[in-house]
């Protein structure tokens, strides 16, 4: 869960980085490469949604963090 954490933090500060520079510049798209070289184009709206559902996601996995840390908690106090 925490490398799931840290990918998803990853992708946020690069799409969170997209959306700057295009907020910042007359450009409506960004050209981006992925790992095969596919050439892909990314819109305003399209950063916004991904960051949107990144952060989203990355709530619930805090939430499924700290109930999995109270359920080990309680696991140990039942064992006392």
């Amino acid at each position: 869960m925490k490398k799931r954490m840290i990918e998803l933090n990853r992708r946020l500060e690069h799409f969170q980085w997209i959306l700057n520079r295009l907020s910042k510049s007359d450009e409506v798209l960004y050209l981006e490469k992925d790992w095969y070289d596919t050439p892909t184009l990314i819109s305003k709206e399209d950063a916004k949604k991904e960051v949107g559902q990144i952060q989203k996601e990355l709530e619930l996995l805090q939430k499924r963090s700290l109930i999995r840390c109270i359920l080990k908690l309680l696991h140990r106090f039942i064992k006392l």
